[in-house]
C-alpha cells in the first residue's frame, strides 16, 4: 500500500509576509476521502473552500507539518536554498514519524535535481505541476495556503494591508507605497526587486 508524503509550498512570490511549506502525508483511505470531498490544486479554490478542505485534511492525513520562512530568512537566502531546507526538514520528519513511507512527491524548486532524504526504499519524486497532478501535493497546497492566509489576516488586522500581498497585485503596491515606514521589518521582503522598483 503505498503511504504518500506530498510536499508544496505558498508565499514563494510574496513581497509581504512569509513562505509557508507544507508535508501531507496520506494512505489510500486518506486519497479517497480527499477526491470525494474535492481536494486539489490550492490556486483553484475559493479561500472558502480552502478552508473548509484544510479541516477534512488535517484529520484525515496520516501525519502534516508546516514549515514558515519568515521575509527576514528570505532576505538573507536564497529562495531556492530555503524552499529546499524546508522541504527536505518535512521529508526528515516524516521519515522518523511514519514507518512506512514510501514515496516523496514535492512541487519542482530549481531545476528539481535534489534528493529530499537518505534512502534507497522511498522513492522521490520533484516535478513541475505536481500540485495539480498527486492529491498528496494538492493537500500540501491547501494547508500551506490556508496557513499563508491566516498569516496574511494578522497583517491585515493589524496594519490595513489590501490584497494578496503580491507583486502583481496593484491594490498590494500601491497599500505598500503608503504605509512602508509604518510596517515592521519582519513583515516585508525588503531585497527583492519587486520591492525596490
Amino acid at each position: 500500500m503505498p503511504i504518500t508524503l506530498g510536499i508544496d509550498e505558498a508565499g514563494r512570490g510574496c513581497m509581504i509576509g512569509s513562505m509557508f511549506v507544507a508535508g501531507v502525508v496520506i494512505d489510500d483511505r486518506a486519497e479517497k476521502v480527499f477526491k470525494k470531498y474535492g481536494v486539489k490544486d490550492s490556486k483553484k479554490l475559493s479561500k472558502n473552500k480552502r478552508e473548509k478542505l484544510y479541516d477534512i485534511i488535517t484529520s484525515n492525513a496520516l501525519w502534516f507539518e508546516v514549515v514558515e520562512v519568515t521575509p527576514l530568512e528570505i532576505d538573507n537566502q536564497n529562495i531556492n536554498y530555503l524552499t529546499i531546507r524546508a522541504m527536505r526538514k518535512i521529508a526528515n520528519d516524516a521519515t522518523k514519524e511514519i514507518k512506512y513511507l514510501n514515496r516523496i512527491i514535492a512541487d519542482i524548486v530549481g531545476k528539481g535535481d535534489f534528493k529530499l532524504v537518505e534512502s534507497d526504499n522511498i522513492e522521490q519524486l520533484v516535478l513541475k505541476k505536481a500540485d495539480e497532478n498527486f492529491i498528496a501535493v494538492a493537500a500540501a497546497s491547501i494547508v500551506a495556503k490556508v496557513q499563508r492566509d491566516r498569516a496574511l489576516e494578522q497583517i491585515r488586522n493589524n496594519f490595513g494591508l489590501i490584497g494578496s500581498g503580491y507583486p502583481g497585485d496593484k491594490k498590494s503596491v500601491e497599500w505598500l507605497k503608503l504605509h512602508y515606514s509604518k510596517i515592521p521589518r519582519e513583515y516585508i521582503r525588503t531585497k527583492w526587486k519587486t520591492f525596490k522598483k
